[in-house]
């Protein structure tokens, strides 16, 4: 027989066998599966979305889904009509997602505006959008000719093809239509029923394989006790893993998707088993998931650092965390489908199930650690193995049946003992690209934990995320959710300045509206924003709180409890709730509207880049208010910040964009008929309260002016220029972002090549040709004064000359000797303060008294760039001069002039006396505590001024010598001081302690010891030649 002879028998084979009716009864309802999952994705995902992607709506959905999946499901005789008017109705839910979901949205602000809960609104929508679609299924996935196994895996696989694929494509509300359209003609054709009514393979139930004997009690309470354990561990587990990796509803699909395929592929197997070995290896799967959470999460985060520092393919990526999601939850799937598999006694599990997802949202919410959850999951589970052994005793004991009990009970107790899961740990790790690079560079983890200093204040778990607070640079902190930096205060601004975004984003908006009376602030976690507007003749300051635990440890760790209702200031007033539901229940009351919806690339930021969400914030302004918005474009390429515009100038006849800080941007918009960026803005700048915020970031007036920006006409042309939407559907930049933000890509050239060819300076719209001069003569000296200390380390008396020539340059006036007498006519306002100021530095220094050094500093008020920076590194050397008197005052004076200066300053020697006050004078600080924060934050500064440095040889090696002499003492002396100290009494667990003491040893005190042995050589042979006499005739 030749080959082709057999290639066409072994077709014809096939063929025959594809084409029996029961094969092509399985590939359509596979088919018709796979439709049904992308239909029921596309309306959970506008669930999600309208509930604003909070942690509460994540559990409910899966909740949901899940319990719809697991109503005890016998086989229904449901003729060709109703099943065909079944998934008729999937494919209408598909079309009409969208409008379902603007009814859903109406009726949820109704809730809100009438002071409901949030989870009101949340419960009404999923009822519109969801509970028709899961009836349906549940009527279609129950009829006999549905083979339950094959339709189950597909809606699995759909849910994964929308999510993943799709969404981020076409959006998941197109690809929800798609899989309607493939319903409707599977519905008028009637494909998917078998007229002869054929009994499937795969089926959950059947008539001959129900459990016919009743369940006995404890039975019973052991199936219940399973389904709470399995519903609080649901619960939890996607608090736990959105700590390894920025959360999106990718992986909700996924969590779906994985309950979907376990449950059903569990279905095999589950009736083929008596009831006693089912529940004890159901116990054991959910036990083995809580492991695999609480025990092996040291070795996750791992994992998940290496892939971030090493793998560059999204999809990999992407491919990774999905199956770190899934795991744990195709394990619970196990549990819960052997907890609610139908029975005759057991019909009341899956209530029970759906009531530990509720019990174990609603502990999350208020505070309950996940951990804690996890334990009681996997105890509700032991608990449940030993009833089912207990009922099962008749006098024998069985070998296997203790062992898995004790197997059991082993694992609980390793979980309560040897859990690993801590919140800090890839907060430091995973979201640190210090730590990429130095896991690149062959560090070791725990090292790269603090590599960058610091320490964590607080621990807070609330609302479905975890909060923790950082300390650095000895009085800021770093507030982070899931791991994700969101603001950055200090709780001593005069020491070290706040973010600049932190402000910015209220004094803008601020400015450009010129004389606001009412102002609500949404978002702002620092606290920074609200002190910024209680610090201006503002009649009325509200602002909203929705995590009240974690909102109180903030204000205790930054602002001492300042910023609370209850505090002098009657004008500041708080609003618990949500931005949505401020705004819903508010009617037109505010000048300036102030939102910060967190990391831009976070799900839960992106409603608020939604029309509906802008039109609510227009119909909460007064007649010429101004909205503005933090956008936070770190990592991300221009096309977001495009969709984003887009979607604002949609409702807002003007608007604009303003540079807060890198990679930050503020977007203002307001419906007044005048551009949003004037000529006033100027004088609104040169105003002394404004000077006096702008100088807690080391700005000067001039400074905003300088940053680049957008008006209407130019948005207009930046969004014109890419007609293709990134985010198709309002959605749809949930699933682009996260995968923008894990290209690897020249982001920021492309951004800043989008920003080149349309953005300006705001200068160029808001400084007039009569005021530009004196503008641009203020940057010049902002930029003197930035490059002076990288010009000049080390030499704080070099901007003297740069000021008397500035002033001699700028020819605004005659200009004297300073000890010559100058009276106002005869000098520019500003040149008159310089020279009263260089009096009164040359009077403290001839004389230096407490009375005389105090002089030079409110004669370099106000803030002027070319002098009260450098006046507090003057002021600091001349405390100096009176001893052991002033050293607080000289130390207050040094870490402004640390902690202000410019990142390109290379000067050492002020971050080396700090050092030595810190360590030689503990009585300056309030405790171990405050003294080691210090310590630790100049170390860190200290390794940055000689990264600055760098290593080549100067001109001057022995000068640069002795600074290395210098450093590496105080690097011991301050090491010594972080060791000495028992852990409780700095904040400071023992092995962080040793690890940031190796850390520092190998990042700065070994690179600074190999550069001394390289420099020696060199010095010697710099002294040899000075040694050698002079060549006359040379």
């Amino acid at each position: 027989m030749t080959i082709s002879t057999r290639l066409r028998q072994y077709g014809g084979t096939l063929a025959a066998a594809v084409t029996t009716p029961k094969v092509l009864k399985h590939i359509a309802d596979g088919v018709i599966g796979l439709a049904v999952g992308m239909v029921l994705w596309s309306l959970i995902d506008r669930f999600l979305y309208l509930a604003g992607f909070g942690s509460s709506a994540n559990l409910l959905m899966v909740a949901l889904a899940a319990c719809c999946f697991l109503i005890p499901r016998g086989r229904l005789n449901l003729g060709s009509f109703a099943t065909s008017a079944c998934v008729a109705v999937l494919a209408v839910l598909g079309a009409l997602a969208g409008p379902l979901g603007d009814v859903s949205a109406t009726l949820q602000l109704s809730t809100l505006a009438a002071g409901f809960p949030i989870w009101v609104g949340e419960l009404i929508v999923g009822a519109i959008l969801l509970l028709p679609a899961f009836i349906a299924i549940r009527c279609w996935i129950g009829h006999r000719g549905v083979s339950t196994v094959i339709a189950a895996e597909a809606i699995a696989i759909g849910i994964g093809l929308n999510a993943f694929l799709f969404a981020s494509w076409i959006g998941p509300f197109a690809a929800g239509c798609i899989g309607s359209i493939v319903l409707a003609l599977a519905a008028a054709s009637d494909v998917f029923i078998s007229q002869e009514k054929m009994e499937s393979d795969g089926s959950i139930e059947g008539p001959d394989r129900s459990p016919k004997a009743n369940t006995d009690r404890v039975t019973v309470l052991a199936l219940c006790t399973l389904a709470v354990g399995c519903g609080l561990m649901a619960s939890a587990c996607p608090i736990m893993l959105s700590q390894l990796f920025p959360w999106g509803p990718s992986y909700d699909a996924a969590i779906v998707a994985a309950l979907f395929a376990a449950i059903t592929c569990c279905a095999l197997i589950v009736p083929r088993i008596d009831l006693s070995t089912r529940i004890a290896v159901g116990s054991l799967a959910i036990i083995v998931a809580a492991v695999t959470m609480s025990v092996g999460y040291y070795w996750l985060t791992d994992l998940h650092l290496d892939s971030n520092a090493f793998i560059q393919s999204v999809w990999t990526l992407t491919t990774i965390r999905i199956t770190t999601v899934t795991i744990p939850f195709c394990l619970l799937g196990f549990g819960l489908a052997v907890s609610t598999y139908p029975m005759k006694s057991g019909h009341w599990s899956p209530i029970v199930a759906a009531i530990g997802f509720g019990l174990g949202t609603f502990l999350l919410t208020n505070g309950v650690a996940s951990e804690l959850l996890l334990l009681i999951g996997a105890a509700a589970a032991c608990i449940a193995c030993l009833a089912t052994l207990l009922s099962t005793f008749k006098g024998v004991v069985s070998r296997s049946r203790v062992a898995v009990v004790g197997g059991a009970f082993a694992l609980t107790g390793l979980i309560a003992f040897g859990g690993t899961y801590d919140p800090v740990r890839p907060a430091s790790l995973l979201f640190n690209t210090s730590a990429f690079i130095g896991r690149n560079a062959g560090f070791e983890t725990n090292l790269l934990s603090v590599i960058e200093g610091g320490r964590c204040l607080a621990t807070i778990e609330e609302g479905g995320k975890v909060t923790t607070l950082w300390r650095q640079n000895g009085v800021q902190v770093r507030i982070c959710e899931n791991g994700v930096t969101q603001a950055i205060v200090s709780s001593e601004p005069r020491l070290c300045p706040h973010a600049s975004a932190e402000v910015m984003k209220a004094l803008y908006p601020l400015l450009i509206h010129g004389d606001p009376d009412s102002i609500l602030l949404m978002g702002d976690r620092g606290g920074a924003a609200i002190a910024t507007c209680a610090a201006l003749p503002i009649a009325k300051v509200d602002y909203v709180v929705q995590d009240l635990r974690v909102w109180d440890e903030i204000n205790a760790q930054v602002w001492d409890g300042e910023l609370r209702p209850s505090s002098d200031d009657e004008r500041v007033h708080e609003i618990t709730g949500s931005a949505r539901q401020v705004l819903a229940a508010k009617q037109p009351n505010y000048d300036v509207l102030i939102d910060d919806p967190g990391s831009s690339s976070l799900p839960q930021a992106i409603p608020h880049f939604d029309p509906t969400f802008y039109r609510l914030a227009s119909n909460s302004l007064l007649p010429g208010g101004v909205f503005c918005q933090r956008f936070r474009q770190i990592d991300l390429g221009p096309e977001p910040l495009r969709d984003v515009l887009s979607a604002l100038r949609s409702v807002f006849s003007q608007a604009a964009v303003v540079e807060i800080g890198p990679g930050e941007f503020a977007l203002l918009a307001s419906n007044r008929d005048e551009p949003l960026l004037g000529n006033e803005l100027v004088d609104r700048l040169k105003r002394p309260h404004v000077r006096e915020i702008l100088a807690t970031l080391g700005w000067d007036w001039s400074v905003p002016l300088n940053v680049t920006s957008f008006d209407s006409e130019t948005i207009d042309r930046f969004i014109s220029e890419n007609d293709v939407a990134f985010g198709r559907q309002e959605s749809g930049l949930a699933y682009r972002l996260p995968l923008e933000v894990m290209r690897w890509g020249a982001k920021w050239q492309e951004l800043s090549g989008a920003i080149q060819s349309n953005g300006k300076a705001l200068l160029a719209h808001c400084v007039s040709a009569t005021d530009q001069r004196q503008v641009l003569d203020r940057l010049a000296a902002v930029t003197g004064q930035r490059s002076l200390p990288a010009r000049y380390p080390d030499q704080p008396w070099a901007y003297r000359k740069e000021l008397k020539g500035l002033m001699t340059s700028q020819r605004r006036s005659p200009i004297r000797r300073v000890a010559a007498e100058a009276t106002a006519p005869d000098l520019h306002p500003e040149d008159l303060r310089r020279v009263e100021y260089l009096q009164a530095l040359a009077a403290a220094r001839a004389n230096p008294t407490f009375e005389s050094i105090s002089q030079v500093m409110s004669a370099a008020r106000p803030y002027d760039p070319m002098m009260t920076y450098f006046a507090h590194a003057e002021v600091s050397e001349l405390y100096r001069h009176l001893g052991e008197d002033a050293v607080g005052l000289e130390l207050q004076h040094l870490l402004h002039t640390i902690y202000f200066a410019d990142s390109t300053d290379r000067s050492v020697r002020n971050a080396l006396r700090a050092i030595e006050i810190a360590i030689d004078h503990p009585e300056l600080f309030a405790g171990p505590t405050e003294r080691c924060d210090h310590l630790d934050g100049l170390l860190q500064v200290l390794k940055r001024r000689w990264d600055n440095r760098g290593t080549s040889e100067p001109k001057a090696s022995g000068v640069v010598l002795n600074d290395v002499e210098t450093s590496l003492k105080q690097i011991d002396a301050a090491l010594a001081v972080l060791s000495a100290h028992e852990p409780d009494e700095i904040g400071r667990d023992r092995q962080s302690v040793k690890a940031r003491t190796r850390a520092i040893e190998k990042t700065l005190e070994r690179p600074l010891e190999s550069y001394r042995t390289r420099l020696l050589p060199h010095h010697r042979s710099q002294d040899e030649k000075d040694k050698e006499p002079k060549n006359e005739n040379s």
